[in-house]
């Protein structure tokens, strides 16, 4: 099935399928000042679908401070991580943390791994625009940060923003605004998405979604954020 065409929940079985041969070590190495032992007892008994966020966020924090196993230990994880990720039980810090550990050896994973990343990551990000409630705990900043960590090509991003309607232009209108504040972030975004949020591209999604305005608060929302474009145009 095209990753574009891909369900939040049918990327994240395709996690799960594509990291089942991915070993899982039952006795992991941790920091007997920053883990207890029936934390690390409950990691290694507990089956993979069945572990809470509250246990994989102090094993992702650990993990990747060596403190707890080492980062190679996270992959086998990975599935159920990113499912509390999208079911809002886990937000921007841990995606940051997660992305950015990814973003240096994913390329590394066998291609249907590799396939099975950037198919979630895509499919969250349509039901971040989307409004779906369930993923209300991540940002499309957040978003843009992880796909540049990966260093994937920004198209399905802007493809989704260009072709979604009133709820994905009402994102990209709540965005705009936050643009000069994210000046940081946006070093880490893939290349082009600047340059098509502030291009004519995405005024034509703003305008298209303020004629067919379905409230007069949204209708303020996409005016204030073509307002912002405009200011923003070189003289």
């Amino acid at each position: 099935m095209p990753v574009e065409s891909l369900t939040l929940d049918a990327a994240i079985e395709r996690l799960y399928d594509s990291f089942a041969a991915w070993p899982r070590s039952e006795q992991l190495d941790f920091c007997s000042h920053c883990v207890l032992p029936d934390e690390a007892a409950a990691l290694a008994r507990t089956p993979l679908r069945d572990l809470g966020s509250e246990l994989l966020k102090l094993f992702l924090f650990n993990a990747l401070s060596w403190t707890w196993g080492e980062p190679d230990d996270l992959w086998h994880y990975l599935p159920r991580i990113l499912e509390l990720l999208a079911d809002g039980e886990l937000g921007d810090y841990e995606l940051d943390m997660l992305f950015t550990a990814a973003g240096g050896v994913w390329r590394d994973w066998p291609q249907d791994q590799q396939d099975a990343l950037t198919g979630y990551l895509t499919a969250l990000w349509r039901a971040v625009l989307s409004g779906d409630q369930r993923t209300a705990g991540l940002s499309v900043p957040g978003l843009l940060q992880a796909a540049g960590c990966l260093r994937v090509q920004a198209d399905s991003y802007l493809h989704a923003w260009q072709a979604g309607g009133e709820p994905t232009a009402l994102q990209l209108a709540r965005f705009i605004p936050r643009l000069r504040r994210s000046t940081g972030l946006a070093t880490t975004w893939p290349p082009g998405v600047i340059e098509w949020v502030t291009g004519p591209a995405a005024k034509q999604v703003l305008t298209s979604a303020l004629a067919t305005a379905s409230t007069p608060e949204v209708a303020a929302d996409l005016s204030t954020a073509l307002r912002v474009l405009e200011h923003d145009q070189p003289a």
